[in-house]
């Protein structure tokens, strides 16, 4: 949205961060986008265009900065599905700025979507014995090392979900 890596924009979301004397510092601060720092999305409004943006990733919010220029900003999930709706609102001739910020695949692998992902999509990548329940965060607090039978199933775990994403959030956007 800006041209600009993370470095050189300073956004932080509550994570870690170097001050200006290099010291580390932990914890909860968060520091969102300059002002001055033009978004491409206050490009395309300045110009005229319709603009929105679904984002499903939390750390992008609008308090950060980045809801700025969009006519709606929303975080919502499926993001995908919420574009849809908004781009059947635009007459035929009308130009947009449309931007979709989707989350997955991502851990915990446990699909998002219930059972349609369990059943047919993980049945096609395969189980492998892992003691790592993968549906659950907390194994990386607790996962020091990983096993070849961890890292297959986790392969195939990204795989299904990655297959599942393609077929059912990307490929109707698409279309």
């Amino acid at each position: 949205m800006t041209s600009l890596y993370v470095r050189n924009h300073g956004v932080v979301v509550g994570t870690d961060y170097f001050d200006d004397e290099g010291v580390h510092k932990v914890g909860a601060n968060s520091f969102p986008l300059p002002d001055d720092i033009p978004l491409l999305s206050e490009a395309f409004s300045s110009i005229g265009y319709r603009t929105a943006g679904f984002i499903e990733n939390s750390q992008i919010n609008e308090a950060q900065g980045f809801g700025r220029g969009f006519d709606v900003y929303e975080k919502v999930k499926p993001a995908a599905g919420r574009l849809q709706e908004w781009l059947r609102t635009l007459t035929v001739d009308e130009p947009f700025f449309a931007y979709v910020h989707l989350i997955g695949p991502h851990d915990p692998y446990d699909g998002g979507q219930g059972r349609l992902f369990q059943r047919e999509y993980r049945a096609r990548f395969g189980e492998y014995d892992s003691s790592i329940d993968w549906t659950d965060l907390k194994y990386k607090k607790k996962v020091k090392q990983y096993s070849e039978q961890d890292l297959l199933q986790a392969r195939a775990f990204y795989d299904a979900e990655l297959n599942y994403f393609d077929q059912e959030e990307i490929a109707p956007l698409i279309a």
